[in-house]
């Protein structure tokens, strides 16, 4: 999971660090764009000026080739079904560099590789000097990003057309449960969200005192991470719903999930907001810390059951440092496979086959099998 779930904090940083450049994904005069580029929001322009112009809701290509093109300033010819929105270009064309499949795996894209070098060493220097210095991490990393959300909230809300993407988000589709696909992600969604079956809450939970009490413990960041994950989606939704207002869709044609909510809908949404940058900025930089949040967390829980086990090595001077930034270095190394220009799609064989669905459920069960009849639930107890 650390390995794969990194990049996307990659990915991350490059939309950061691109959006004090005045959000470069919003027009077609790039080295990425190709003839096919359409600016966002052009060719949707474009199609409400016909209609007004022609008074009608459905055109025709027989219609738009014959309209006065000197009238025009955005060449009709990119405006159809082959069109690429300039979002996109920069995604797959400058981020991503992708191939046309697995099979083709290219060269290492320079400034992925950057990228994701630099998440590791922000979570190496996180997590080096032991829980403690962890600890202290935490304050900045765990707090700040609610303050970024309120500011996003209160900012999502006021934009016209959120309203539509909030009533989404909270309307429920009943006939939806019915839909296997649907218990998978919920599952996954969770599974990511209280960081279950990856040894981050029990290598955390190992440093508590010994009656401290754990119930009201469980209790309280169950209550706090939903309660989050749940104020987060009217953050998320609000912008969605702008989205779909200024682009004249429904709510359920703009909303994405994956990677294409954060690195595709979202920087699209923003671009017609004045001082977009800032926007664009403030959300990635949320995006990091909370992903960082979740690395270092995860690789603790690796760290600490290896620390327990072998604790003459790590007692060495810096044999913990030195240990971490060699397991750092090695899973950057391994990384490095999903920067390549076919990159992404070994990125989605870790996800599907790694680290999501019934992969992270069956091996939480065995968990559950392996603590309570092998190793003894008597032990356990005394143990924790």
């Amino acid at each position: 999971l650390n390995i794969y779930y990194i990049v996307v904090l990659a990915w991350a940083l490059i939309y950061f660090f691109y959006s004090f450049y005045n959000v470069p994904w919003g027009d077609c005069n790039n080295w990425w764009n190709t003839e096919k580029c359409v600016p966002e929001y052009g060719c949707r322009s474009l199609n409400e000026t016909l209609k007004t112009f022609y008074n009608t809701s459905n055109l025709s290509q027989h219609e738009i080739s014959n309209f006065n093109l000197s009238l025009l300033p955005t060449n009709l010819t990119l405006c159809n079904e082959n069109s690429t929105q300039a979002v996109r270009e920069f995604w797959e064309r400058n981020v991503l560099h992708i191939s046309n499949g697995i099979e083709e795996p290219g060269s290492i894209i320079w400034q992925l590789s950057l990228a994701l070098f630099v998440a590791w060493a922000l979570c190496y220097f996180a997590i080096f000097k032991g829980i403690k210095w962890t600890g202290k991490v935490l304050y900045i990393t765990a707090l700040f990003p609610y303050v970024i959300l309120l500011v996003l909230f209160f900012r999502g809300v006021t934009l016209p057309g959120a309203g539509n993407g909030i009533y989404f988000y909270l309307a429920p589709d009943f006939s939806k449960l019915s839909d296997s696909n649907v218990w998978i992600d919920a599952v996954t969604q969770i599974f990511f969200t209280y960081g279950l079956a990856l040894g981050a809450i029990v290598a955390l939970g190992s440093y508590n005192n010994y009656h401290n009490g754990i119930v009201k413990q469980a209790a309280l960041i169950c209550i706090l991470d939903s309660s989050t994950s749940f104020f987060t989606g009217f953050v998320v939704f609000s912008f969605i719903g702008y989205m779909a207002y200024e682009q004249n869709q429904p709510v359920d044609q703009v909303a994405m999930s994956g990677p294409g909510l954060l690195f595709l809908a979202y920087p699209s949404g923003i671009l017609k907001l004045p001082g977009a940058a800032v926007w664009s900025a403030l959300f990635f930089l949320m995006v990091i810390l909370i992903g960082i949040d979740s690395q270092f967390c995860t690789m603790e829980g690796f760290f600490t059951a290896l620390i327990d086990e072998f604790p003459r090595i790590f007692r060495r001077k810096y044999g913990r440092e030195i240990f971490i930034f060699i397991i750092c270095f090695l899973s950057y190394l391994i990384g490095l496979s999903m920067t390549c220009e076919g990159g992404m799609y070994v990125f989605k064989i870790f996800d599907f086959y790694g680290a999501s669905g019934w992969v992270l459920l069956w091996l939480l069960f065995f968990e559950c099998i392996a603590i309570s009849w092998c190793y003894g639930k008597y032990f356990s107890c005394d143990n924790f």
